[in-house]
Formats: C-alpha cells, sequence, structure tokens
C-alpha cells in the first residue's frame, strides 16, 4: 500500500475514515488532524489504494502553493514600501 502523504493545507497527518455509500460503494473521508486545518476530502474510488494515490495526487496544488508563495512575498514586499514611504513623507514635514 502506498505511504500516505501529509495534508497538502496545512501538512499536518491525515486520518483515512472509509463509509459505506450504498451496497457496492465505499467512499474514503480523508481528514487531516490538524484542529486549525478545514481539510476534509472524499474520494469514491474502487478502492482504498486508488483513494490513497488520487490524494497522494497534487501537482496543481504545489504549483498553485507556488504561486501564491509568490503573491504573498509581493504583498509583503509592497507593504514595506508603503511603510518605507509613509515614513519619509512624516519625516519630510517634521
Amino acid at each position: 500500500m502506498a505511504e500516505l502523504k501529509s495534508c497538502p493545507f496545512c501538512g499536518g497527518e491525515v486520518k483515512i475514515i472509509p463509509e459505506q455509500v450504498d451496497a457496492r460503494t465505499v467512499a474514503y473521508n480523508f481528514v487531516c488532524q490538524n484542529g486549525d486545518c478545514c481539510a476534509n476530502v472524499y474520494f469514491d474510488y474502487s478502492n482504498k489504494e486508488e483513494s490513497i494515490e488520487a490524494w497522494n495526487t497534487r501537482k496543481p496544488m504545489e504549483a498553485k502553493v507556488a504561486e501564491l508563495e509568490v503573491l504573498h512575498d509581493l504583498v509583503n514586499m509592497n507593504q514595506k514600501l508603503a511603510v518605507s514611504q509613509a515614513i519619509s513623507i512624516v519625516r519630510g514635514k517634521e
């Protein structure tokens, strides 16, 4: 069985909870155990192994996280620049 990756949102430990959907279908609920995280994802593949593979596949998520990190850095730089400009304006009025 494939090793289960940690939560893609916070890095926390994940628990798999099987849930019987109907007589023939089991859905697998992947729940992050970090109380501050809201990750709760269902997969209703034909077996647990396929569900784990789906959970572990996160290339699009990794790309989105990288993009968000760049945006976060840009916001921080803009905030620092704005503060610096405000200080210069205030000092110029003294």
